[in-house]
This record gives structure tokens, C-alpha cells and sequence, in this order.
């Protein structure tokens, strides 16, 4: 499980099936605060910031996590990623919205924008369901 919090701080916490912790570990510090995470893939974890910055991770088993980049998709100051959300059907694609209205879709992969999908008001959260005839 990972958490971020105010400071910047963002920690792994491994739970035991029981559901206790096991132990925690911070293991990076970023200038922003994270506002939303998806485990996007079994190997890549994103987390976007107040920023508007996407901090990309490789989630490995023996802590700590591995720092594999960034992405800046919306240039509009002031617009945090409101909330992220893996695709499931579509391979690695991504649904990542912004506080400034606009929900885009991203190749998790190759980082890259597939589509804006709109612009509207401010994002709070996304959820998804892949349907049995796409």
C-alpha cells in the first residue's frame, strides 16, 4: 500500500493478510502534494501533485520504490491532477483528470496523450468498469 501526505512524503506500507502493518518506509519526498494515485499496471504506479505533475514508480517487492519519471501533461498553472484511474481492457491506458476541468487519456507505457476526453469544471474523482462488448 503507499500514502503520501502534506509534507511532500510518500511511503510504502507493507499489510500483513490479517490486516495489520507490517512496516513502513518513506521512500521520496516531492515538492508538491499528491492528490491522486493508481496502481496502473502491476509495475507502474502514478501519482499526480498539486503541480500538475505526474510522478511515475516502479512498485517493487523489497522496498524501496523506484523513481522511473515525470510527466507535465497540463500546463495551466494552478491545475492539480484531481484524480487518475487505470483503464482495465485497454492495456495501459490511463484516465487522468485536473482541477482545471480537462480529463485527458494517457499511454501509460510510452507516456504520451492518447485524447482529451473533455473540459469541463473540477474532477474529484474517477472510477471505471470494462463492459462485455467494449
Amino acid at each position: 500500500m503507499w500514502a503520501s501526505c502534506s509534507t511532500g512524503g510518500l511511503y510504502s506500507l507493507k499489510v500483513t493478510r490479517k490486516g495489520g502493518f507490517e512496516t513502513y518506509q518513506a521512500f521520496d519526498f516531492i515538492p508538491g502534494v499528491v492528490t491522486a494515485m493508481s496502481l496502473v499496471t502491476p509495475t507502474l504506479l502514478w501519482m499526480g501533485d498539486t503541480l500538475a505533475k505526474i510522478h511515475i514508480y516502479h512498485p517493487l517487492s523489497d522496498m524501496p520504490e523506484t523513481k522511473m519519471g515525470e510527466l507535465e501533461v497540463e500546463a495551466q498553472v494552478g491545475a492539480a491532477v484531481g484524480a487518475c484511474v487505470s483503464i482495465q481492457g485497454m492495456g495501459a491506458v490511463v484516465a487522468v483528470a485536473f482541477s482545471s476541468g480537462r480529463l485527458f487519456l494517457l499511454n501509460a507505457e510510452a507516456g504520451t496523450v492518447l485524447t482529451e476526453l473533455g473540459n469541463s469544471t473540477l474532477v474529484h474523482a474517477l472510477a471505471c468498469r470494462s463492459l462485455p462488448n467494449g
